[in-house]
C-alpha cells in the first residue's frame, strides 16, 4: 500500500479507538484510512459521520472543526444533513461548533436557513447566536426576506458580541432596510459594535443610494473620530 506523509495525517487528526469506532482528536489511522488521507480540506466521510455520532462532546467540537475548515469539500461529500441535527445539541460548544460548520459549507447548506434564523437566533447562549449570525452571512443573498429580518432582530440584542456579528452580517448580506438601526449603534456603548456600525455604514453607503439619502458622509465623521481617538487613549 502507498505510504501516508506523517504531516498530511496530523492535518487530518484522526484515530480509531479499540472499539473500532473512529473519532478525531489524536493522529494514527493510517492502517484504516491509508493513502485516502491526503491534505487539509480531505476529509473520508465515514470516519466523520461515525465521529458525528459519539457521545464525547470533545470529540464532536474537534470533528465540526475538521468540517469547518474543509468548508465547500464538506458540502460536496453531503455533510450538511448530517451536522445540522447537532445544531440542536444541548452542549452550546457543539451547538457553536455545528452552526459554524453550516455556515463554511456556505450556499450548498441554504435550504436550513429558516431552521438557522429562526432557531439559532433565539439560542439562550450567546456565542451561538454569534455563530448562527455569521453562518446565514455566509449563505448568501439567497436568505429569505424573513431570515433577513430576523438578523436585523439581532441588532437589539442585549449582548454587544451578538449586536456587532448582527451589524456585519447586514453588511455581508446587503441588508439596506436596517440602515436607521445602524445608524443609531454609531452610539452604542461598546466600542467594539461602533466600529462595526461605521464599517458596515460606509459599504452600504458605497452601494445603495438610499442608504447615501439617509446617512451622508458627515453622519460617519464625528463616530469615526471618536473611535481613533479612544484607540489612541488605549494605546497612549
Amino acid at each position: 500500500a502507498a505510504a501516508v506523509a506523517p504531516s498530511a495525517i496530523t492535518r487530518v487528526n484522526i484515530t480509531v479507538i479499540p472499539s473500532g469506532a473512529m473519532v478525531v482528536g489524536q493522529a494514527p489511522l493510517m492502517k484504516a484510512l491509508g493513502p485516502r488521507i491526503k491534505g487539509p480540506g480531505q476529509l473520508e466521510r465515514d470516519a466523520i459521520l461515525v465521529s458525528l455520532t459519539t457521545s464525547n462532546q470533545a470529540v464532536l467540537v474537534s470533528t465540526l472543526s475538521q468540517v469547518a475548515l474543509a468548508g465547500d469539500r464538506a458540502a460536496e461529500l453531503m455533510l450538511g444533513e448530517p451536522v445540522s441535527k447537532l445544531m440542536a445539541h444541548q452542549n452550546p460548544e457543539v451547538c457553536a461548533a455545528a452552526v459554524k460548520a453550516m455556515g463554511a459549507m456556505g450556499m450548498a447548506v441554504l435550504r436550513f436557513s429558516e431552521d438557522i434564523a429562526e432557531y439559532l437566533l433565539k439560542h439562550p447562549d450567546a456565542p451561538c447566536r454569534s455563530a448562527a449570525l455569521d453562518a446565514l452571512s455566509k449563505m448568501g443573498p439567497g436568505l429569505s426576506m424573513s431570515a433577513r429580518d430576523a438578523v436585523g432582530d439581532c441588532l437589539n440584542d442585549q449582548i454587544p458580541q451578538v449586536r456587532q456579528s448582527a451589524v456585519r452580517a447586514l453588511a455581508v448580506i446587503g441588508e439596506a432596510r436596517h440602515c436607521e438601526q445602524i445608524k443609531a449603534l454609531l452610539n452604542d456603548p461598546s466600542p467594539g459594535v461602533q466600529a462595526a456600525a461605521v464599517e458596515t455604514l460606509g459599504q452600504l453607503m458605497s452601494t445603495s443610494q438610499e442608504v447615501q439619502s439617509l446617512c451622508p458622509e458627515t453622519t460617519l465623521s464625528e463616530p469615526l473620530l471618536k473611535l481613533l481617538a479612544n484607540n489612541r487613549t488605549r494605546h497612549s
